[in-house]
């Protein structure tokens, strides 16, 4: 088995766990702020930097993109990020806060 640092398990799950939330909220998208409050409530420990990080990391592998709104920032699920939660495919670097993907 493959010993991988927390930093990057944390990172993988923070990207799955974004992409959980934002298929569950209307519109497919929410803000960086409720994304930061939605990972650490799993257990995953996240700042708004890590946050958007993740969403820069998800946009750059066409999963989700990063938009902004005024002075909010918000993470928007594309077609292909939904596919990975809902199981029709897998995307390296992405891993299931709650043990799938």
């Amino acid at each position: 088995m493959k010993n991988w640092p927390v930093e990057q398990v944390e990172a993988e799950k923070r990207r799955g766990a974004i992409l959980k939330h934002l298929k569950e909220a209307p519109g497919g998208q929410l803000s960086l702020e409720y994304l930061k409050i939605g990972c650490t409530a799993q257990g995953i420990p996240s700042n708004i930097d890590q946050v958007k990080n993740a969403v820069v990391w998800l946009q750059e592998n066409d999963l989700a993109r990063l938009e902004t709104l005024g002075s909010m920032e918000l993470a928007v699920l594309m077609p292909d990020g939904k596919e990975v939660v809902q199981g029709v495919r897998m995307v390296r670097g992405v891993l299931d806060p709650d043990g799938g993907l």
